[in-house]
């Protein structure tokens, strides 16, 4: 019998590594179906394999592996290990690509160090510890906007050195993904810890989710949220200005937030708000809904963005779906961009952040698109090389993009 369930394990964890390090395998339904354990399986990769080898001699101390099921399942663990070694193999070497150029890890990038000799290093992805945590002060459940009954509230990540010149730092609004129905504000803690310790103060938010609140109301929050730190940033030791942060459906909606700046469509009752921010950074965002609600889309994603994400028909009410898409709102007005993306990303097609680019840039934005090679959706959520890398370009981005505005 446990012969029998560690075969099953094998299959089944074979299924997912392919998804990880080869996901075009499976074309792009099988992919999507299977994205969410993909991102499991990435995102617990060393604590998967060191799993499996304590559970692989648990079963032969039993004598499991004398059992044609038990030497068939070590086949298929040894092959599924060999895979996700190979994958962090290659991990070890790969570099992001700004705007289709490498980025190697010796190389400035504006005023951004490169890295030194070492500093990319597995051990925070083994760990889930980097330093940045001992750095940073953390204060939680500050409401931030009442609404239909609800208390929304953000957590505020700070450095705990006062700043160089004594005054206020840089905000940074972040905004969790989940598909606008779930999520939380705590989704993405490195990367939020990660920039506190660069310097910045970070107002991590929750918003309404759908179905029960359709969009625009997490738009509506977001902007809320913008308007508030405005108000209160001087409390936190920050800027009122802000730039705003998200990945996947909160890459969405920092899309929103930095493209739509002072629409009042979108700030009943704080109509006279300023909510423009400073800079925007987009995670593995969906920019593009009308594609997903056409006839010739396919149904699962018809009724998901119409039955659960917006609670109407696209036929019947279309300017609901054209005003909340970020590609409505594409302007030569937009603040500095930084669009980042998995190329191995299954949830959500690498498509809609060339597109959002392309946009961009033919208005005369400033724009710039990162892909990051073997990197599936919702991959900053680990410390893994592939994060550090991409929190060094992100870090640069941020520096001068802001200098640039300050002087």
């Amino acid at each position: 019998m446990l012969s029998a369930i560690y075969l099953a394990l094998g299959l089944l964890l074979l299924l997912n590594v392919i998804g990880v390090v080869a996901p075009r395998l499976y074309g792009p339904r099988l992919a999507l179906f299977g994205s969410v354990s993909f991102i499991v399986v990435m995102i617990c990769l060393p604590q998967i394999i060191v799993m499996g080898v304590l559970i692989t001699a648990f079963l032969a101390w039993f004598g499991g592996l004398s059992t044609l099921p038990g030497q068939l399942g070590l086949a298929v663990h040894l092959a599924s290990w060999t895979l996700l070694l190979q994958h962090l193999w290659h991990m070890r070497r790969t570099v992001p690509l700004l705007d289709d150029r490498p980025v190697s890890d010796d190389q400035p990038l504006w005023s951004e160090r490169p890295f030194a000799s070492g500093e990319v290093s597995f051990l925070p992805y083994l760990s889930w510890r980097t330093a940045a945590m001992a750095q940073v002060r953390v204060r939680r459940k500050i409401v931030y906007r009442q609404v239909d009954g609800m208390r929304l509230v953000l957590d505020v990540y700070s450095p705990r050195a006062p700043s160089a010149d004594g005054g206020p730092r840089k905000s940074i609004l972040y905004i969790h993904g989940g598909g606008w129905v779930v999520g939380t504000r705590r989704q993405s803690p490195f990367m939020m810890f990660e920039l506190a310790a660069a310097g910045y103060v970070v107002f991590a938010i929750e918003y309404r989710h759908a179905p029960r609140f359709p969009l625009p109301a997490a738009i509506v929050d977001c902007k809320a949220a913008v308007a508030w730190i405005r108000q209160h940033a001087a409390e936190y030791g920050a800027t009122p200005e802000a730039t705003v942060v998200g990945g996947s459906a909160g890459g969405h909606l920092a899309s929103m937030v930095a493209l739509s700046a002072n629409d009042r469509a979108f700030q009943p009752g704080f109509e006279d708000e300023d909510t423009r921010v400073r800079a925007a950074v987009l995670f593995y965002g969906l920019y593009d809904f009308e594609s997903r609600v056409q006839e010739d889309a396919p149904q699962f994603l018809r009724r998901f963005f119409e039955g659960v994400v917006f609670g109407k028909r696209f036929e019947h009410e279309p300017d609901v779906f054209v005003q909340a898409q970020t590609t409505t709102h594409v302007s030569s007005a937009a603040p500095p961009v930084l669009i980042i993306h998995g190329q191995f990303d299954t949830l959500v097609p690498i498509d809609d952040s060339r597109l959002l680019y392309r946009r961009l840039r033919s208005v005369g934005a400033r724009a710039h698109l990162c892909e990051v090679p073997l990197a599936q959706h919702a991959f900053e959520i680990i410390p893994s090389p592939l994060h550090q890398r991409t929190m060094r370009i992100i870090r640069a981005f941020l520096g001068h993009a802001l200098a640039s505005q300050s002087s």
